[in-house]
């Protein structure tokens, strides 16, 4: 086989035993941007900041133009003589590709409500993934996917639920 090969045929397991495509982060290199002048320099910063989200899309595309999901982010502004801002916003423009780890399932407690029987899974799930070592970046139940809770009753009414989910970084 060849090595194209071997990798589409490890990314088609992959999907079909953990149900997401691993998504590779790709990280661009870094970007400088100045803004406009304001006087408040809140503004100063968001133009900036602005400014460097379009040229982070203009010469990566829209996946890059994030600025949330950018490495190594920084502003820094300087006042002008004339009493106005001016900013520069300098990144490195990421794709911020989700990266999931292993499904991770765990049960919580018994509660007389269900919603508090949910909650108490999500919470032992989050300790569960961290007991199995994944960074805290993956412990995070919204960031989950394929989340799925199981819920049963017992007979002296009390609600106990089971969380499964993939630990996502987002």
């Amino acid at each position: 086989m060849t090595k194209l090969t071997l990798a589409t045929l490890a990314a088609v397991l992959m999907v079909s035993h953990f149900g997401v495509a691993p998504a590779a982060a790709e990280t661009k290199p870094a970007l400088s941007v100045s803004g406009m002048y304001y006087h408040k320099e809140a503004k100063a910063r968001s133009s900036a900041v602005w400014n460097w989200e379009n040229k982070a899309a203009q010469k990566y595309g829209p996946s890059f133009a994030k600025w949330g999901e950018a490495k190594k982010k920084s502003v820094s502004c300087q006042v002008q003589p004339n009493g106005t801002n001016r900013c520069k916003a300098t990144a490195r423009p990421s794709n911020g590709a989700v990266a999931c780890k292993p499904q991770v399932s765990a049960k919580g407690m018994w509660y007389t409500k269900q919603t508090k029987a949910r909650s108490s899974a999500s919470y032992n799930w989050r300790l569960a993934a961290a007991a199995k070592g994944y960074p805290k970046r993956f412990l995070s139940p919204a960031n989950a996917r394929e989340k799925s809770y199981a819920c049963s009753r017992n007979s002296k009414e009390l609600w106990r639920c089971t969380m499964r989910a993939l630990p996502c970084t987002k």
